[in-house]
């Protein structure tokens, strides 16, 4: 007759939890910049990606190392989604002056005012999910600061040596 063992040091299973969820979104959304990045050849931004990538795999496996890393990749996203946001909107005047332009110009009317329309489209949705983006990332890190969420976190339990 075989025995069985229970284990009563057995990781309790995890509740569902909406950062947990949002982080592997920012996971994703992590990779797919990390992939343009990669086509555009933009290995600073690249880098960066990566580095934000390895922080957000460490915090979806609730390492400890990760709990203070992940919250200040949160805040620099969402102070640059701030900032770019900005600056998008300061220079949103540059498509009345594209039209004007491409007006002044009979011959490629048509074109340059599609083109424009289209940039602007284009323009709109970046801005929208900016707009989306900040509150989203500046929540996740006020999340993963409470006490009931930074105690889900923990020191790594396996140790690897060299044999």
């Amino acid at each position: 007759m075989a025995v069985i063992k229970v284990r009563n040091d057995a990781a309790r299973p995890r509740r569902f939890s909406a950062w947990s969820l949002s982080l592997w979104v920012l996971l994703l959304l992590l990779a797919y910049a990390g992939l343009q990045y990669l086509q555009h050849g933009d290995f600073v931004y690249l880098a960066v990606s990566f580095a934000a990538i390895v922080v957000c795999v460490g915090a979806i496996l609730r390492q400890k190392w990760a709990h203070g890393a992940i919250r200040i990749v949160l805040l620099l996203l969402a102070a640059y989604a701030l900032a770019s946001g900005i600056v998008m909107l300061l220079h949103w005047g540059d498509f009345e002056t594209a039209r004007q332009t491409a007006l002044a110009n009979p011959q490629f009317a048509d074109v340059l005012l599609a083109l424009n329309e289209q940039a602007k489209r284009v323009y709109t949705i970046a801005l929208a999910l900016k707009v989306i983006a900040l509150p989203w990332l500046l929540w996740l890190a006020w999340m993963l600061g409470r006490p009931e969420v930074a105690e889900q976190f923990r020191h790594s339990r396996r140790r690897f040596s060299a044999r």
